[in-house]
């Protein structure tokens, strides 16, 4: 699958899929998470991109990819506007909160009472 034209039937099965998941983990985001898939379709459909990789060569088309590594530096001549996407999970961890549970110490505590 190519990103021109825009995949409308495949976005909008996995913005289903992606909402079903928030709204599993936190009904109070699903609103955030539609909003924001309205966002990436609007820019995705009007931004005619021809191919994903937005990466400086020989690896990508800085001009007509729609996304490139986070981090890398823009080529401050193009006007074109990219997506950065992360390539790992770092900055992601870093702002999630650790709570070590003991549900699972409970439970079997339960079972081997019985």
């Amino acid at each position: 699958m190519e990103p021109y034209p825009f995949p409308e039937d495949a976005y909008h099965r996995a913005i289903e899929l992606i909402c079903e998941r928030a709204d599993a983990a936190d009904s109070h985001e699903v609103k955030v998470v539609e909003r924001v898939a309205a966002e990436r379709k609007l820019e995705w459909a009007s931004w005619e991109r021809t191919g994903w990789d937005a990466n400086p060569s020989p690896w990508g088309d800085p001009v007509q990819g729609l996304m490139r590594f986070s981090g890398t530096l823009p080529d401050l001549d193009s006007e074109a506007t990219i997506w950065d996407v992360p390539t790992s999970m770092r900055n992601v961890d870093s702002e999630c909160r650790l709570e070590i549970s003991r549900a699972y110490n409970i439970d079997d505590a339960q079972v081997k009472e019985k």
